[in-house]
């Protein structure tokens, strides 16, 4: 015999219970929606005023401060003040209503009021750009750019886009004191490095001259910002001509750069898909290897340390295999590489040169120096740099080895340790 089941009430009392339940769902969600649509106008007026008065009062801080921005856009400081004091008085510990306060009385011409205002708002927090700005300019006038410098690389951590906001940034990077603190801030961990090195497209020649300038200093500091970063740098800098600088902040910040002229001699990090012009990971430093349908290369391990770039080729003519950009004063210096494979002394299947265009032709004379019991050669070839362009290419070649039948060359070769040297300079 089955129990008979508990109950709270009769089929009356349940039917009401239920429509209790649904009217007080249906109260919550239209007091939700009021408060979602509430909300929602006052986050729009932070970038439209016209809704700022269809506003409810629960959300109109928004809906203020838009208003202030709006008469402070059409220079109304009396209004912008009247309506920040408002804004001020409705929410006193907003840092922004203060912040806002602040920029109009400055607006107005009251500089004590001003100053009154930034001094409550910068004990509130320091995200506030308003707040930051102010005293990133009440110290550059001061001449403490130390100070001015923080404030800026607040700002920077929270937006890296400012990096083009010249009003910010000229009066610290324009002064060497500010490029050292701006470099100090840096050296500090600050995460706009990436962004500084690399945002470069749209800058111009002389605003990345003074960047340079500044990653110089953050390098003394131990400052690395990487290869990739360093690589879009360095890339802008020869489009625009400098290739000094290009190469100045290619060496300071890509650990695979090396000390010396040539970058990466050994090959260490040289890849194939350098092939790829103006990818985001190529400076003209590295290594470039042009595709030839009847060349093959490859990286084999170098005794010691580093790899060779091993040709196999069965062109009929001379091909190029790998080439870089080298920046060097104007004098005499010594190129020398490592080869190993078919080659003689009177007639080295490996040939160099070092001018202002990849495809200058220009081979120097090579020397071979010594053969190792291994069979690895060392040459050298000298040559004279004029100031005829700031950048030189420095291009490896290999010319057809030995007959393979039928008229056909062909031959296997690998080169590797790749130095450059000063002998004199004028």
């Amino acid at each position: 015999m089955r129990a008979a089941r508990p109950t709270t009430g009769t089929a009356g009392e349940d039917r009401k219970g239920g429509w209790g339940f649904r009217v007080a769902l249906l109260l919550a969600c239209l007091i939700y929606a009021f408060a979602a649509v509430g909300s929602g106008l006052d986050r729009l007026t932070a970038y439209k005023s016209d809704p700022a008065t269809e506003v409810p009062e629960p959300f109109a801080g928004r809906a203020l401060q838009a208003r202030v921005w709006y008469a402070m856009a059409q220079e109304n400081w009396n209004g912008a003040v009247s309506t920040a004091t408002a804004l001020v008085a409705r929410d006193p510990v907003e840092p922004n209503a203060t912040a806002l306060l602040g920029a109009a009385r400055e607006g107005q011409g009251d500089a004590a009021g001003a100053d009154a205002a930034f001094r409550v708002a910068a004990q509130m927090g320091g995200r506030v750009e308003l707040t930051q700005r102010y005293w990133a300019k009440r110290a550059e006038a001061d001449g403490d750019l130390t100070a001015a410098s923080a404030h800026v690389d607040a700002l920077l951590r929270q937006r890296p886009g400012l990096l083009s906001d010249r009003e910010l940034l000229d009066p610290v990077e324009r002064n060497d004191k500010g490029q050292q603190a701006l470099a100090a801030r840096l050296a500090s961990g600050s995460d706009w490095l990436s962004a500084y090195l690399s945002d470069v497209w749209d800058a111009p020649k002389d605003v990345l001259t003074l960047r340079a300038q500044v990653l110089g200093r953050a390098s003394q500091f131990g400052v690395v910002g990487g290869c990739d970063a360093a690589a879009k740098f360095a890339r802008r800098m020869v489009e625009l001509n400098e290739a000094h600088i290009a190469a100045q902040v290619w060496r300071e910040h890509c650990p695979r750069a090396g000390t010396g002229l040539v970058s990466d001699g050994n090959f260490t990090a040289a890849t194939f898909s350098d092939n790829a012009a103006f990818t985001s990971v190529v400076s003209p430093f590295d290594w470039q290897m042009p595709n030839n349908s009847d060349v093959d290369t490859s990286f084999t391990p170098a005794p010691g340390a580093g790899r060779w770039l091993t040709v196999n080729t069965s062109a009929p003519y001379t091909r190029v295999v790998a080439s870089q950009l080298v920046v060097a004063p104007a004098g005499t210096y010594r190129l020398s590489w490592a080869s190993q494979g078919h080659t003689t002394a009177d007639t080295p299947m490996i040939m160099a040169s070092l001018d202002c265009g990849v495809a200058s032709g220009t081979w120097l004379p090579a020397t071979l120096d010594s053969t190792s019991a291994s069979g690895t050669q060392r040459w050298h070839a000298d040559a004279i740099l004029d100031d005829s362009c700031v950048g030189k290419a420095l291009t490896f070649a290999v010319r057809p080895g030995v007959e393979a039948g039928a008229g056909v060359r062909g031959g296997v070769v690998s080169l590797g340790a790749v130095r450059l040297e000063p002998l004199t300079r004028p």
